[in-house]
């Protein structure tokens, strides 16, 4: 496997390395097969006498072999001794050595039809498999034991990879025209995992990979996993991605693409729950081909960091439920909420960190709720150093503490650029908010148990009914360090209008604002 190596061993992650040097130096047999020049014959297997079918083939493989690897000339292997054959209990590996030329595995559209059903160590190299109800099956006798495709192309089967048990790992494989047939949750999948009667799956791993036009789920993984990743692989007309591994999951969901949206099964694009997880330098954009309510559902996460993220699909951006989460370097455009996040207090304290967030044409830029604001536990939130240009409104309605620093509203219609409706603390500092027409001005809070810290903020050319920079009916209101320009309301405070609560005005600047009663 020298050959291997120096072809593929600055390209794959290290754990295919390693598979395939263990099983180099464990392979007792290697066997050879040609559709082409091949005889089933009595010793057949030898390079210079090749079996013409894998059953054969494997029937070749004596009781004191612990692997094997089976080499396939170039050709299209069908019917009965090739597809679905019985694995003897070793290790097994399929190649193809041959780039220029496809080894096809092919089902004919067989009913019920499986090219490969595994239970032992599988790996595929080089292989395409065609016309399948499932491409491959994988349903392992012990936990630990894998299955591992390389370079290996899935087309035009109802599911493309069902793994149930042992661990999985996909590179540089295509799977493409997954058509789903009937009521079962993994008819249309590309890959669909399961932990089937293994009590943990170590590693799942996806990577350089490429999945087109699932009808069903793209990506299906639910049990208990102990680590899944999924990196640098395209979803390109494609159904939603499902991930629900286990609260102790470590996951890393990086460099993906994602175009196009026509998942039959679920109007979410992407659904993630529990677990600690990277989420990072991934795109979400193109044409829905079906009704997309949620771009990226993220569910009870333990823990994640979410960073360079383009949300472009979906009448929800992101929708958070509860959990730990730290965003940054999202761009987010089109969808009527770009971020919706909703928390239940009764539960331990949630953290929702968002910084270097642009978002453009969305009807409400981020909006957070709790279920219940009679409890003391609030969630942690923070918003720094993001861009609201011609865009909606950041909307809570949550008790919680939290900040807003150093970003910028501009040229917002209709809405208040900051409304706040719970109990808390709010920190709000070196804030730009300019041209906001609105009824109420630029920020309201509204909450007998509410206190706010304004500093170093500038307030210009907004327009309300009320309070044109600022509306507050609270418990106590702190400014600092910050200047009102041009600011005017059609009734009460072009610059600040004190509904309820004590204020508190230090080094504040008014200049211009206007208003039926009270201009600054």
């Amino acid at each position: 496997c020298i050959w291997f190596l120096l072809f593929y061993g600055m390209q794959v992650p290290c754990i295919v390395v390693f598979l395939f040097v263990l099983f180099s130096l464990v392979c007792c047999d290697t066997l050879f097969v040609s559709s082409e020049v091949g005889k089933d014959i009595e010793n057949c297997g030898t390079q210079d006498t090749p079996c013409a079918t894998l059953e054969t083939a494997l029937h070749q493989i004596t009781n004191s072999t612990s692997s094997v690897i089976v080499t396939m000339d170039p050709g299209t292997y069908s019917g009965n001794q090739n597809i679905n054959v019985l694995f003897p209990s070793v290790s097994v590996r399929i190649q193809n050595v041959d780039t220029s030329r496809d080894v096809i595995f092919d089902c004919a559209g067989a009913h019920n039809s499986v090219a490969f059903h595994g239970h032992f160590d599988l790996q595929l190299n080089n292989i395409n498999i065609v016309n399948c109800s499932q491409g491959i099956r994988f349903e392992p006798l012990r936990a630990f034991q894998s299955l591992s495709l390389t370079r290996t192309m899935i087309h035009s089967c109802e599911t493309g990879i069902m793994h149930r048990g042992g661990n999985l790992i996909v590179y540089n494989t295509e799977i493409r025209g997954c058509y789903r047939n009937g009521n079962e949750l993994y008819s249309g999948s590309g890959v669909f995992i399961d932990q089937g009667t293994n009590a943990t799956i170590s590693y799942v791993q996806i990577f350089s990979s490429y999945i087109q036009d699932t009808s069903g789920y793209s990506l299906y993984a639910e049990g208990s996993i102990e680590n899944l990743d999924v990196t640098y692989t395209d979803f390109l007309k494609y159904g939603s991605v499902f991930i629900a591994a286990g609260e102790n999951c470590l996951g890393t969901f990086a460099d993906n693409n994602f175009i196009g949206f026509q998942s039959t099964v679920s109007s979410t694009a992407i659904e993630i729950q529990g677990g600690m997880w990277s989420i990072e330098s991934s795109s979400l954009s193109g044409v829905i081909l079906e009704p997309c309510d949620i771009s990226m559902h993220l569910v009870n996460l333990n823990n994640a960091e979410i960073s360079r993220i383009e949300n472009y699909i979906g009448t929800y951006g992101f929708r958070i439920d509860g959990g730990k989460l730290q965003m940054e370097d999202l761009a987010i455009r089109g969808q009527d909420v770009g971020i919706y996040a909703e928390y239940d207090p009764r539960q331990p304290i949630s953290l929702l960190r968002i910084s270097h967030a642009y978002f453009e044409t969305v009807s409400k830029s981020i909006s957070v709720v709790c279920s219940d604001n009679r409890f003391d536990t609030k969630p942690l939130l923070s918003i720094v150093n993001c861009s609201f240009p011609e865009t909606g409104q950041v909307n809570i309605q949550c008790a919680a503490t939290g900040r807003i620093e150093n970003s910028t509203f501009v040229d917002i219609n209709n809405e208040r650029d900051i409304y706040i409706d719970g109990p808390g603390s709010w920190s709000i500092r070196n804030v730009s908010m300019s041209n906001t027409n609105s009824g109420a001005g630029a920020i309201e809070m509204r909450n007998p148990q509410i206190s706010a810290t304004i500093e170093a903020c500038m307030f210009e050319n907004n327009e309300a009914t009320d309070g044109a920079g600022i509306f507050f009916q609270g418990r106590e209101l702190n400014v600092s360090q910050t200047s009102f320009v041009g600011n005017a309301a059609q009734n009460n405070g072009g610059g600040v209008y004190l509904h309820s609560g004590t204020g508190h005005f230090n080094e504040v600047t008014f200049i211009s604002n206007s208003a039926l009663d009270g201009a600054a």
